[in-house]
C-alpha cells in the first residue's frame, strides 16, 4: 500500500475587486480578506538541516509573503479593463492584475499559475517539491480550488 504526503499553509490577505460586467451585486467595487490555502507535495529530505522536511516552514512562509501578500494584500484586483482601474492607477493606488476577471476561480488559478512557475524556476537539485493544492476563500463559506493533475509526474496522486 503506498502514501502521500502533502503539507500546507494558510494566509490572508485583504484585497478590493470589482466585477464590472455582473448581473448583480458584484458590480458594484467591494473587497474581501481572502484566506489562502497552499499544499506542497514532494521528496522528504533526508539529510541535512531540513531532514525529515518537504519544506522547512519557514521558507513555505517566506514563499507565500513574497509571492502572495506582499503583492497582492491591500492591492484592488483587476483584470485591467475594469474601468475603475484606469483611475485607480492614476492615482497612486495600489493595482495586482490577475490577466483575467477577478472571480475566486481566476484568483486561485493565478496564484497555482504563479507558484508553481515560481517553483519551477528554484534548482531541483536543492528545492524537491511541487505546488499542488491552491484553494482561495473569498469567504469563510465558499472558496475556489486548484489542484495539480493526479496524473502528472511527482504527484503521487495526492492531489486528486
Amino acid at each position: 500500500m503506498s502514501s502521500s504526503l502533502k503539507i500546507v499553509k494558510r494566509i490572508r490577505f485583504h484585497a478590493g475587486h470589482q466585477l464590472d460586467s455582473h448581473d448583480g451585486k458584484c458590480s458594484n467595487m467591494h473587497g474581501h480578506q481572502y484566506m489562502v490555502e497552499v499544499g506542497v507535495d514532494g521528496v522528504i529530505q533526508s539529510k541535512g538541516a531540513k531532514s525529515g522536511m518537504i519544506i522547512d516552514f519557514y521558507d513555505f512562509d517566506k514563499m507565500l509573503m513574497d509571492q502572495i501578500y506582499d503583492p497582492m494584500d491591500h492591492s484592488f484586483l483587476t483584470s485591467g479593463s475594469e474601468k475603475i482601474s484606469t483611475w485607480l492607477k492614476k492615482n497612486d493606488n495600489k493595482l495586482y492584475y490577475i490577466g483575467a476577471p477577478t472571480t475566486v476561480e481566476n484568483i486561485s488559478r493565478h496564484i497555482f499559475d504563479k507558484l508553481t512557475a515560481h517553483v519551477n524556476s528554484l534548482p531541483t537539485d536543492k528545492y524537491m517539491y511541487k505546488i499542488c493544492l491552491v484553494r482561495v476563500f473569498e469567504t469563510p463559506d465558499t472558496y475556489a480550488e486548484v489542484t495539480r493533475d493526479a496524473e502528472e509526474q511527482g504527484c503521487g496522486g495526492c492531489c486528486g
